[in-house]
Parts: C-alpha cells; sequence; structure tokens
C-alpha cells in the first residue's frame, strides 16, 4: 500500500466516527494527530519533493485511501450479531463489481502467462 493510501485510509474512519458525534478523549485525539505521520514514515513515504508526473498516482493512491477507510468504517458499522454477512456482501458486491469493470474495459479478467510477474515469460 502507498503511504497515501495507508494514510487516507486511517484517516476516513476517524472523520466517519467524528460525524456520527464520537467525541475521542485527548490522548486519543493526540494518537490520531500523530499516527499519520508514523504511518506515513513506516509505508516508506520519506521526505520527497513531487514532480508533475507523480499527480497521478496520488490521485489514484488517495482514492484507494478513501476506498480502504470507507470499506472500515462501513464494517464497523456492522452489528455485533451480523456474523460474516457483512464480510461475504462485501466481497459479491466488489467481485461483481470486478466482473462488470472488466467486461466494460474489454481486456481479460485473467493475466495472460507473459504478464504474471515471476513466470519464465514475464
Amino acid at each position: 500500500m502507498s503511504p497515501a493510501a495507508a494514510v487516507v485510509s486511517g484517516l476516513v474512519p476517524v472523520a466517519v466516527g467524528l460525524s456520527l458525534g464520537e467525541r475521542p478523549s485527548g490522548l486519543a485525539v493526540i494518537g490520531i494527530a500523530v499516527a499519520p505521520v508514523g504511518v506515513w514514515f513506516l509505508a516508506g513515504g520519506g521526505l520527497q519533493h513531487p514532480t508533475r508526473e507523480d499527480f497521478g498516482p496520488l490521485l489514484r493512491a488517495l482514492a484507494a485511501g478513501v476506498g480502504f477507510g470507507a470499506f472500515f468504517a462501513l464494517y464497523a458499522q456492522a452489528p455485533d450479531d451480523a456474523g460474516a454477512i457483512p464480510l461475504v456482501a462485501s466481497r459479491a458486491a466488489s467481485i461483481t463489481g470486478l466482473g462488470l469493470a472488466g467486461i466494460l474495459v474489454g481486456g481479460p479478467l485473467l493475466p495472460t502467462v507473459s504478464r504474471v510477474p515471476g513466470s519464465p515469460q514475464g
């Protein structure tokens, strides 16, 4: 996971919790403020000056982080007695969405042998 996606995926559930009325303690607020910095450096972000070519991948990473964070926030809203139903439903939805995206794009749904990393042809 990219550092930007990791940071955003942690901030989205915090924002959802705050918008739903949760109020963290003072110590939790300090953790919320410090954690993204640690996640950024642990994920390999470092301090770099971005170039114009970095913005496309950055936007995709931010979108991925919002997706991950939204999944975590929505999964946390499921009732405790729901069991595995929320996870199974999310997998079914993601498989359906991926299949539809593959059909719309028109490319192969599975990689060819020459595209698989580590294969003799790859």
